[in-house]
């Protein structure tokens, strides 16, 4: 039987204007804009399985998390 494959984890540092991601299995940095559309384009590129820790930062998280939850 073959084993799941291990859920990328990607941490998120959280500010008013923009989102740094870090993936701790590739070790890649990506910084985007804290805004719909680019977040929109950051989750459309994360695999299905991938866990996001999400940095709590005023209300600036709140789009992220709710698009990631909505994404599944």
């Amino acid at each position: 039987m073959a084993m799941p494959a291990k859920p990328f984890i990607i941490g998120v540092d959280v500010a008013k204007v923009e989102l740094v991601s870090y993936c701790e299995q590739t070790g890649q940095h990506h910084s985007f804009r804290n805004t719909q559309p680019e977040i929109r384009k950051w989750l459309a590129l994360q695999p299905a399985s991938t866990a996001i820790c999400v940095e709590a930062t005023n209300i600036y998280h709140l789009d992220l998390v709710e698009m990631a939850y909505e994404k599944g």
